[in-house]
């Protein structure tokens, strides 16, 4: 499951991460380049709140029970109407949303990707990835491919933006509990922080 994608072209710190995870971004903040809600409820598009820039959606489902929408569910008091998140299919490559290309490599060392996902015991794989290709033709370029913030094997949420070195942040418990998460991952310069839930 996946909602509420934020990129923003600077390092957000803790206290802004905590300030606004359960806040519906108006699409004028100050760094914020992309915003995608995922609340048109059908077809295979989703616009972006900040200039429109689009994404397509590979066989996802489109859910609109509140249980299953990332903010309401995390906390009841707001009402954003109607709303629905992804549910993603397991099946390796086949259920996606593809950004922009050059979206996160063209904001250098300093960002900051967020979003609300919810996995189960059985789940694992990206919530983020980049690649030099499109990755249908994974045969061919799949060895340029680096996650970026994923659930590994063992349900533990990790996260790098690619430096030259695989040294991942890892989160101490795992997140496939089949609840909400949000999770921050920020590159400010030389230094990268990982945040979970706001910690």
């Amino acid at each position: 499951w996946m909602d509420d994608v934020r990129i923003w072209n600077i390092a957000r710190t803790p206290s802004d991460v905590v300030a606004t995870r359960f806040t519906r971004m108006n699409g004028n903040e100050p760094g914020l380049v992309a915003n995608w809600h995922f609340d048109e409820g059908s077809g295979s598009v989703s616009a972006d709140l900040v200039a429109g820039i689009p994404v397509t959606i590979d066989n996802a489902r489109w859910v609109s029970d509140c249980n299953c929408n990332a903010l309401d569910d995390a906390r009841e008091t707001l009402p954003f109407g109607n709303e629905y998140s992804l549910n993603f299919v397991q099946e390796l490559l086949k259920s996606r949303v593809t950004l922009p290309d050059n979206l996160i490599r063209n904001r250098g060392n300093t960002l900051t990707f967020e979003a609300w996902f919810r996995a189960n015991h059985f789940e694992g794989g990206p919530i983020l990835g980049m690649q030099l290709g499109d990755i249908s033709n994974c045969f061919s370029v799949c060895g340029e491919w680096v996650p970026v913030v994923y659930i590994g094997f063992d349900g533990k949420l990790r996260g790098e933006f690619w430096q030259g070195a695989a040294a991942p942040i890892t989160t101490a418990h795992r997140v496939t509990d089949n609840e909400w998460h949000h999770v921050a991952l920020v590159g400010n310069v030389n230094t990268q922080s990982m945040y979970l839930d706001g910690a």
